[in-house]
């Protein structure tokens, strides 16, 4: 699962962690199911990466010991131009929702279903207008 985080540009996705809410004793609680971090590549300190798979990132934290449920969180870790880690906004993915047709190179889903583009993606941060 191929995942276009956004990102203003002069910060980097230093690591990522995959989670589901479960409840405990009536309250929630987060179980992580999957974590990397250190990003290899610069495609994935600008925040595209997979979900899951260790070559995305130098350290796999937790490694996926199942397969990914229908819907779950992605928590990105972000260094920032001073090179402080700094927690990222968190998404709901939502597996069960389909695209109409085969995604074609540089096109992701949102979680409600819309096609979109990278630069799309990038535009839901104000950073990007001010760049």
């Amino acid at each position: 699962m191929e995942i276009a985080y956004p990102i203003c540009p002069k910060n980097e996705v230093y690591g990522v962690t995959v989670s589901v809410r479960v409840i405990r004793d009536e309250k929630g609680a987060m179980k992580n199911l999957w974590e990397g971090e250190g990003a290899i590549s610069g495609e994935v300190k600008r925040g595209v990466f997979t979900v899951g798979v260790p070559d995305s990132f130098r350290r796999e934290k937790k490694p996926l010991a199942e397969v990914l449920p229908k819907g779950f969180y992605v928590g990105v870790e972000e260094v920032t131009l001073g090179g402080r880690l700094d927690s990222g906004r968190d998404d709901w993915v939502d597996l069960s929702v389909r695209p109409p047709r085969a995604l074609k190179a540089g096109e992701y889903q949102t979680s409600k279903g819309e096609i979109v583009s990278r630069e799309w993606v990038n535009d839901q941060l104000g950073c990007w207008r001010r760049a």
